[in-house]
């Protein structure tokens, strides 16, 4: 009988283990990465060094110029995730979801006073007291061309946050900045 439990046990994990996707974790976000993923990867390199498909959610099917925007296929951890696209290499990562964090621990719903607390120390703070908007953007110290930017909105929690290089990742708009 113990054999079975073990058996069935290990099975289960088995199973869990599987559907976790081995390149890109849950609480992976780097300034410059997602898991395994890089900023300045082709579409073609993401995958293969994460081992997870992508889907391009807007512009020219297979599109490789201009910006545009990706996301990862699998997984519910990765809903409300997208990768921006520029002239074919991914330039930052754009998170909406509180599934997935950032290397020191935050994510999405997490109190704009707790970023201190996560040793996040330089950063600048855009918007005031009466604005219902803030951004909190972290500059990395050894990586002064990158940036991961905080917003909160009125309720002042974390509700959402980009990570990437410049220029492209202190675009407010996304892709309706590039030109």
């Amino acid at each position: 009988m113990l054999k079975w439990i073990i058996s069935y046990f290990l099975i289960v994990v088995l199973i869990f283990a599987l559907l976790i996707p081995s390149g890109v974790s849950t609480d992976s976000v780097d300034y410059n990465s997602f898991g395994k993923i890089k900023i300045g990867m082709t579409l073609a390199q993401a995958q293969k060094a994460a081992h997870v498909g992508i889907v391009q959610l807007n512009g020219k099917p297979n599109q490789q110029d201009g910006c545009f925007y990706v996301q990862p296929k699998s997984g519910f951890q990765f809903q409300r995730v997208r990768f921006m696209v520029v002239d074919g290499k991914i330039v930052s990562f754009e998170i909406n979801s509180s599934n997935v964090k950032t290397t020191k621990g935050i994510k999405v719903g997490d109190s704009q006073y707790n970023l201190a607390s996560y040793g996040i120390k330089n950063f600048q703070l855009i918007g005031n007291k009466n604005s219902k908007q803030r951004y909190f953007i972290y500059i990395p110290p050894k990586a002064k061309n990158y940036r991961i930017i905080f917003e909160s909105g009125e309720y002042e929690y974390i509700t959402r946050y980009k990570a990437g290089r410049l220029p492209e990742v202190n675009y407010p708009f996304g892709c309706a900045n590039y030109s």
